[in-house]
């Protein structure tokens, strides 16, 4: 999906209260994220995406796995972590700033909200969303 289509999901999700925790409508990432894998926050805070009541998880039924990334930027290895932690999605949309990166979207299991960034991609790897026009 396009940058401009995650951002069309995200704001449908904080727009509608049974998705978002605490009253809060950035908070929305527990109701998009899967209900196995992702580690447990040490943070007594019931909108994270990873708190112990995985029940609250997956209410959108969009099931986002903490599949960590893989990375090679730095080092001549690709190196993989962050399993459990977190997982990035990919969008097709060039951020309109210089260098051609790319936008991306990041469910942190320590996370209420899903964070918006861009990358410039090379020699990193993330999730790829299809979807189905």
């Amino acid at each position: 999906p396009s940058d401009a289509e995650w951002t069309q999901l995200t704001d449908y999700v904080s727009t509608h209260s049974e998705y978002v925790c605490g009253g809060n409508y950035i908070n929305i990432a527990k109701a998009m994220v899967s209900t196995v894998g992702w580690d447990l926050s040490s943070a007594a805070v019931p909108c994270l995406a990873g708190n112990d009541s995985p029940a609250t998880n997956n209410a959108t039924g969009f099931g986002a796995l903490p599949a960590g990334y893989g990375d090679n930027e730095y080092t001549n290895e690709f190196t993989f972590g962050g399993l459990g932690y977190y997982t990035t999605f990919w969008t097709s949309t060039i951020a309109e700033v210089s260098y051609d990166p790319v936008y991306y979207r990041t469910f942190h299991f320590n996370l209420a909200e899903i964070l918006r960034n861009y990358d410039y991609g090379y020699g990193s790897a993330k999730s790829v969303r299809c979807i189905h026009d």
